[in-house]
């Protein structure tokens, strides 16, 4: 159920600061000018890259921050290398990711 109405406030747009995330779902990162959106060691654009990645990667959010403006991500291609990723360029999906098990 938390990830129904998850799912559904981050593609309504209504993601606030009041909800906070927990549980894994299914995401891909938006596309952006360059192509890539960076992946990073804590949450906040003061943290180094630890991974770059495409709109075609798909991800599992774990947690996303108390305002849930980071959040928490693995990531099929490289699991080795978790981080965090701005809730801005992230779009929710409906189903499992088929790669990791709920």
């Amino acid at each position: 159920m938390t990830r129904k109405i998850l799912i559904a406030l981050l593609a309504s747009g209504l993601f606030s600061a009041t909800v906070h995330a927990t549980g894994s779902w299914c995401a891909y990162p938006k596309q952006t000018r360059d192509g890539f959106v960076n992946i990073r060691k804590g949450p906040g654009n003061n943290y180094p890259i630890v991974l770059r990645v495409r709109a075609s990667d798909q991800l599992s959010i774990e947690t996303c921050d108390q305002a849930n403006r980071w959040c928490f991500v693995d990531n099929a291609r490289n699991m080795s290398r978790p981080g965090w990723i701005h809730s801005g360029y992230i779009i929710p999906q409906k189903d499992n990711c088929g790669w990791y098990d709920e």
